[in-house]
């Protein structure tokens, strides 16, 4: 039921609210006139009661969100008790508040036809109070700027402390986690993309701190998924990073670019490179680019070189190119052997890559091997019948690379695959004046037994 309201005498600037009692189920404003109005459920918080004493009387003007029907802050002459907020009352109950403060904004009609000035609520007030659904519904009533920078945006110390304190409500309120705190501040206007200074939205930081009901929310009301911070990363690239697939999912079904770049790296290339495979798995499902390369490294070269063998295995059955030529003309094979993945190594070579690819200058994965001192790689890719006497563009040879580095056993090992020790390179050097120069004896020793016939 409406209280009575008598109106200000002769217009002259009167508190609104001067003082206030709080009793078990009722409110009471004191003040000349007084009323009484039953409020059941609305606690006594200093925060709201701070923001009430702000109404005042001098001129006929009140400030309220556009988002309510205003213009210029001039209240909408349809405006009613119930139709009013709807779009806050409508948040209100799905956040499952079914109405603590309802009561008291039905008085909205009478409110809006004696009170001429309204002194907005300031952010930092609504940042205090996103924790509590019934505080913020009564502060966003009440005006609230919900698309304002705190000013402790702008003091360097504070941003240190905590960066959350430099966000606009909207963002503070998902990175914390605050579903109904979201749902309200959009419904009362909130920008969506309304980003912080690094350009992360709210729709971003929901993917990166893994808010799934904030993100699903977000979506919902069509935030936009293609959109990327001053870093290049967007929400799909925050979700992969964190190895979030449900995110991921909801936002490829939002039609988030499979192929978005940050830094030339894909959510394929990032996923893959982490070893994510239902990331890897989902990613191809969405038909992402698998021939896309960051300084000529695929997918499959990452892959391949972090030594992801379940994700290498995925990305060949999808159609990887096992030959393709990356950084330096690395292919997958060169890239496995010098990430010293033998495994992986393998694999490759059971999936028929060429033993005998070459990278920059001439170079095999089986001289790469010999000069890393890596017996298991070379022991392998002897396997898999490598030509054992190859030259790079110098005119080396893989028992060269064994013996600058004086590996003895891979020498003897070449030795006895039949490596050829009369070769020179550009410089008229034999694998032994190498080893000579290098001051290696024992490869030196092992190479004189093996001309003498004793190896």
């Amino acid at each position: 039921m409406f209280p009575h309201f008598v109106p200000p005498l002769h217009g002259h600037p009167v508190s609104y609210v001067q003082q206030h009692s709080v009793l078990p189920n009722q409110v009471t404003f004191h003040q000349t006139p007084v009323f009484t109005y039953k409020l059941p459920y609305l606690p006594a918080r200093p925060a709201v009661m701070a923001a009430l004493p702000c109404l005042a009387f001098p001129r006929p003007s009140f400030f309220f969100p556009r988002s309510f029907g205003h213009s210029r802050g001039v209240p909408s002459a349809s405006m009613t008790g119930q139709t009013a907020f709807s779009a806050v009352e409508q948040t209100e109950v799905k956040a499952g508040n079914p109405g603590p403060c309802r009561s008291l904004f039905q008085l909205t009609p009478m409110i809006l036809r004696n009170v001429r000035v309204f002194k907005p609520v300031s952010v930092e007030t609504i940042i205090s109070n996103l924790g509590c659904a019934s505080d913020l519904l009564l502060l966003l009533r009440l005006g609230a700027h919900v698309n304002s920078m705190s000013k402790l945006a702008n003091a360097d110390t504070n941003e240190r402390e905590n960066p959350i304190m430099a966000l606009p409500p909207l963002l503070r309120a998902v990175s914390l986690g605050f579903i109904p705190a979201v749902k309200m501040l959009v419904a009362c206007g909130a920008a969506l993309e309304r980003p912080a200074a690094d350009g992360t939205t709210a729709l971003m930081i929901a993917s990166m701190l893994g808010q799934l009901e904030s993100l699903e929310f977000l979506l919902q009301v069509k935030a936009q998924v293609h959109r990327a911070n001053k870093a290049g990363m967007t929400a799909l690239l925050f979700a992969t990073f964190t190895n979030r697939t449900d995110l991921m999912k909801m936002l490829l079904e939002a039609e988030a670019d499979v192929n978005v770049r940050c830094g030339g790296m894909t959510p394929l290339m990032m996923a893959s490179l982490k070893g994510d495979t239902e990331a890897v798995r989902l990613l191809l499902e969405a038909k992402a680019d698998l021939q896309i390369a960051d300084q000529d490294l695929t997918a499959l070269h990452l892959a391949v070189m972090a030594g992801r063998n379940e994700t290498v295995k995925l990305l060949l059955r999808a159609g990887a190119n096992i030959e393709g030529s990356g950084a330096d003309r690395m292919t997958p094979l060169i890239c496995a052997v010098f990430g010293n993945q033998t495994a992986t190594l393998r694999m490759l070579l059971v999936a028929n890559a060429k033993v005998d690819g070459v990278g920059a200058d001439g170079i095999t994965a089986l001289m790469i091997a010999a000069s890393m001192g890596n017996s298991a790689a070379v022991q392998l890719i002897l396997s898999f019948n490598a030509t054992v006497n190859a030259t790079d563009s110098g005119g080396k040879t893989a028992l060269m690379c064994a013996a600058a580095k004086g590996h003895v056993a891979i020498v003897k090992r070449l030795l006895s695959a039949g490596a050829n020790v009369t070769i020179t390179d550009r410089g008229k050097r034999t694998a032994s004046m190498v080893a000579s120069q290098n001051r290696h004896a024992a490869v030196v020793a092992a190479l004189w037994k093996y001309k003498r016939g004793a190896i």
